[in-house]
């Protein structure tokens, strides 16, 4: 997370999984970033999937879309929430999905922390 003087927020996130089992290929091969479209922005880095023979499959930006969330379509007072999906080209058994994904750029967020009175820091 890096944090801007104007008080925006970028976070970044990156992930490495080998894909071992068949539900593995299914749990990732379709990526879902949700985000508030009214003070959030996602931005993909890369998507790429690593075969065990050595090659690499990049999933071009073309492919991912960014669609309203499941929430919105049923409940539009929550329209800003969208979502951007990314269908992973090539992914298989074996193989080693990564991506890098800047998670929001947060225009405007409370983050609120409580602790306990009388625990030191």
């Amino acid at each position: 997370m890096t944090f801007a003087a104007d008080g925006t927020l970028v976070w970044e996130q990156s992930l490495v999984v080998r894909v071992q089992p068949d539900a593995g290929v299914r749990r990732f091969g379709v990526l879902t970033f949700p985000y508030s479209g009214a003070n959030e922005r996602i931005e993909l880095m890369y998507v790429r999937v690593g075969k065990p023979d050595g090659r690499v499959v990049e999933t071009p930006e073309a492919s991912v879309q960014d669609i309203p969330s499941g929430i919105a379509r049923s409940a539009p007072t929550y329209s800003d929430l969208r979502e951007k999906q990314v269908p992973v080209k090539g992914l298989g058994i074996g193989d080693v999905l990564e991506y890098r994904v800047k998670d929001a750029i947060v225009l405007e967020e409370t983050l609120r922390i409580e602790r306990p009175s009388g625990l030191s820091t």
